[in-house]
Formats: structure tokens, sequence, C-alpha cells
């Protein structure tokens, strides 16, 4: 193959690739410099990775992702930074029963591998099932009356073997 077809096959290429992509549905997302942002909405809601499409998720969902060396490692941390002094503050600025919702929500939202979260939720639902059942379950009055009755036989039995001393023949050392 000449060096013309494989230009010619790269160029029909490329055109399918952008034909494709002009047919995806915009993002739409207001943009800082004004307008609507006219990337391909690929993620949830038809939005771009850049206004809340592809978000992470997964068993690393709250991990922040770090850019390699550079410039842009740089304004990241300055971003995390950022949001964290600022999450601060909107923690401080809260009113007590805001505070003991957010508390209360913080225990059973704990980030982590989906598995530990699913054990952690298993154990809480388990340990409400367990504090709900205060009152102990009614006996059968019928279980009483035979384990009264199994308790004389295993006395009497005691009492037998008492009388008998070392005399025990091998079946009732089995029984035991």
């Amino acid at each position: 193959m000449k060096r013309s077809q494989r230009h010619r096959i790269g160029i029909t290429a490329m055109h399918q690739a952008n034909a494709v992509k002009a047919a995806l549905p915009r993002c739409g997302a207001k943009c800082h410099r004004g307008g609507v942002c006219q990337n391909p909405g690929t993620g949830a809601g038809g939005r771009c990775p850049k206004h809340g499409g592809l978000t992470p998720s997964g068993d690393q969902w709250h991990v922040a992702r770090l850019p390699p060396n550079g410039p842009r490692l740089a304004r990241k941390l300055e971003s995390l930074a950022g949001r964290h002094k600022k999450r601060a503050a909107e923690i401080a600025a809260m009113s007590p029963e805001r505070r003991a919702r957010y508390d209360e929500w913080r225990k059973t939202h704990k980030p982590g591998r989906r598995a530990e979260r699913e054990s952690r939720r298993r154990d809480r639902e388990a340990a409400e099932l367990l504090s709900r059942r205060t009152t102990p379950t009614p006996l059968d009055p019928e279980i009483v009356a035979l384990e009264a009755q199994l308790a004389e036989v295993r006395a009497h039995r005691a009492r037998l073997k008492a009388l008998l001393g070392g005399q025990i023949s091998t079946q009732e050392q089995i029984d035991e």
C-alpha cells in the first residue's frame, strides 16, 4: 500500500470519528467565561467530565486524582487545600442542630472500599435489629416442663452413680 493510500485511509477515519463526536449531545453547563460548554456530554446527566460527568466511583471514589509532577499538580494541591478550608468554615458556621445531623450523617457515610462500606452497613442494620428486640421471647411452658424433668432424671442418675460407686457398666460410660 502506498503512502498516499494510507494517508487517504487516515483522513477518512478521522472524518468518521469527527462525525461521531459531532453527533454526541453537548454538555450545556454554564462556563466561567460566559456561554455554555460545548464539550461532548458523555457522563451522567449528559455532562462532560469537567462539569460532573464521569465522576469518580468505585472503591476509590473519595480519593483525589492527582496529575503528575508539574504546574498542574501545584494547582490541584492548592485547589484541594482551598476546598478543605472552605468546608471547614462551612462546618464551623453550622447551627448546633445542623451540626448534629451532619455528624450523624458522617458516622454512616465513611469513605472506603465498597466491601468495607457494605460490611459496616450490614453491621449497623444487625445492631439496629438487635436493639429493637428488647423483650425476651416468652418460653414455651412445655419446654420448661421437659427441662425440669430432664434435671430430675440427671439428679436421679447422679444419686445412682454415687450408690453404685465404681460399678458403672460400659454402656453408661458411653452414654456420658
